[in-house]
């Protein structure tokens, strides 16, 4: 079964939208140096939209995101191992999840996401790379 089947029900999109919220905040928060203050900043504006505005941008994405890694996690799913298949494979994962997020972003109308995710999304492959293994674990959890 394709992994957005398994997580289209609102209340699993919900507790995935949450963990993977906790997961960018735990990233953001353990950020060191110059690159720590940049991403803390920007993350302060962007819950300066509202304290669940990451968490509602991530579940306004999901049901995009699990789609366009549906293939992956198919193929992982041959390899009778979907999770791993992610974690073993993410800077592919970490592209695809980005692709979804660029199209989006294109077609946002705040300028002040748009601007911060602009200013960030050189160094936002790196991280997303960093969180797949958490957010493989974070899919595995609820549909295996």
């Amino acid at each position: 079964m394709k992994l957005s089947e398994q997580i289209e029900a609102k209340h699993i999109q919900s507790d995935i939208a949450r963990e993977c919220v906790q997961v960018m905040e735990n990233q953001v928060n353990g950020k060191k140096g110059m690159t720590g203050v940049l991403f803390k900043t920007l993350y302060a504006g962007i819950r300066a939209l509202g304290a669940d505005y990451a968490y509602r941008a991530t579940l306004n994405l999901l049901s995009a995101t699990s789609k366009a890694l549906d293939p992956l996690w198919e193929k992982g799913l041959s390899e009778n191992a979907p999770v791993a298949y992610l974690k073993n494979n993410s800077s592919l994962t970490a592209e695809t999840i980005l692709s979804v997020t660029d199209a989006k972003i294109a077609k946002a109308h705040n300028k002040i996401v748009k601007a911060t995710y602009q200013k960030v999304r050189n160094t936002l492959e790196e991280e997303i790379t960093q969180a797949v293994p958490p957010i493989a674990d974070i899919l595995g959890k609820y549909v295996q």
